[in-house]
């Protein structure tokens, strides 16, 4: 562990980091789906969109935080 950092600290960076890997998968899958020429069903589409939204705000609420904390 860093000189200064918490397990908090640790948790929320990683937090931040996973679901901003996540995020940029599910809108590469998306793209190349796309590209392909295939696109979500309706019920499917609705479920990304959900994560898509629920993704940003947790990074939002991320970025929110005290430097400190980060």
């Amino acid at each position: 562990m860093l000189v200064g950092t918490t397990n908090l600290n640790t948790t929320l960076n990683l937090t931040y980091v996973l679901t901003d890997v996540v995020e940029t998968l599910l809108l590469d899958m998306r793209s190349e789906m796309k590209k392909q020429g295939y696109d979500l069903r309706h019920d499917a589409k609705h479920n990304f969109n959900t994560a898509i939204a629920a993704i940003r705000r947790l990074k939002q609420d991320v970025d929110k935080t005290q430097f400190s904390t980060q």
